[in-house]
């Protein structure tokens, strides 16, 4: 058993949950990287989201390259990381109110610029803003973030 093993095993033993290695040594090695110029495996978010199986057991971590994403993301699968390059320089962002959202729909999923129906989420090092009020005026309701299923959700240097 290398020094890694014996890291993850005691977190197991004392919490009762494996966590990946990577996140333990602080060393996140994309599966998938995002980037806006087209240097990465995506141009979009959703995108490298989409690739991920169904029914994800295991941690897929999604590099995010620096620029303004103007995307809604709809997460529906576990155990997915989005890290950006900083709070600074990556930015997901959309506009949208959720009165104007629900005159559509019967619940709230999708009515955020981020929205998540799973479990075992990362968020690090990006900015997720709602724009509507900034671009329109209209301040009413509006979600950066909307949790509607789902639990172990960590954000790590993030803003909003």
């Amino acid at each position: 058993m290398n020094f890694s093993d014996y890291k993850i095993r005691l977190v197991e033993v004392f919490f009762g949950v494996v966590l990946s290695p990577v996140l333990l040594l602080g060393q996140l090695i994309p599966d998938y990287v995002v980037a806006l110029d087209g240097s990465g495996d995506f141009t979009s978010i959703q995108s490298a989201i989409d690739q991920v199986p169904a029914n994800n057991a295991e941690r897929i971590i999604i590099q995010i390259g620096p620029g303004e994403y103007h995307e809604k993301l709809l997460i529906d699968k576990n155990c997915i990381t989005l890290q950006g390059a900083g709070p600074n320089q990556t930015t997901i962002l959309f506009p949208i109110l959720r009165k104007a959202w629900r005159e559509t729909h019967t619940d709230d999923w999708g009515a955020a610029t981020v929205n998540l129906n799973a479990s075992d989420i990362i968020l690090r090092y990006l900015t997720v803003l709602n724009n509507y009020g900034d671009l329109y005026g209209d301040r009413d309701h509006q979600f950066a973030v909307r949790l509607m299923r789902g639990t172990r959700i960590i954000f790590d240097n993030c803003r909003f």
